[in-house]
């Protein structure tokens, strides 16, 4: 179990052999009679699937997969992960040429003006760019709740 505490609570990481479940305990107290409560939206099969998860795993049973849609492919994965490298890259100073060299496993620092133009990496970089910016903004509760995302062709039915 890892255990955070901060101003907004605590907040649990129980891991079993299925998974991990998170939990969020407001103010950090411990629940003598606990409840769990959700709001009544387009959600709620994932909300209700994952109290399931918590219920079997205070019961001490094992606590299942994630729901399917909430599973990322290997596809994504991949990309979520280059995604946020590009963004923490620039935040921490890097030039874009830096971070394509990182991502793409090929030095175009080097590049001259022209030809950086016209390289794959820098289109890479920018569409990658775009979609986690796309994601910061919002678009990452589509990741949370399963979505359709731009790489959903992808995924295996």
């Amino acid at each position: 179990m890892v255990v955070r505490d901060s101003r907004a609570g605590l907040h649990l990481q129980l891991s079993g052999r299925e998974g991990d479940l998170n939990l969020w305990l407001p103010h950090g107290r411990t629940p003598l009679r606990a409840a769990f409560i959700i709001p009544i939206d387009n959600d709620i099969e994932i909300r209700l699937h994952s109290i399931q998860r918590a219920f079997r795993l205070l019961q001490g049973k094992p606590i299942g997969d994630v729901i399917r849609r909430q599973k990322l492919s290997a596809f994504h994965r991949h990309r979520y992960v280059q995604m946020l490298r590009a963004v923490d890259g620039l935040r921490s100073g890097a030039s874009k040429r830096e971070v394509a060299s990182v991502l793409f496993s090929r030095d175009v620092r080097s590049f001259p003006a022209v030809e950086w133009r016209n390289a794959s990496e820098r289109r890479q970089l920018a569409r990658l760019l775009a979609e986690a910016n796309e994601h910061i903004e919002r678009g990452y509760l589509r990741i949370l709740n399963g979505g359709r995302t731009k790489g959903h062709l992808f995924r295996k039915s």
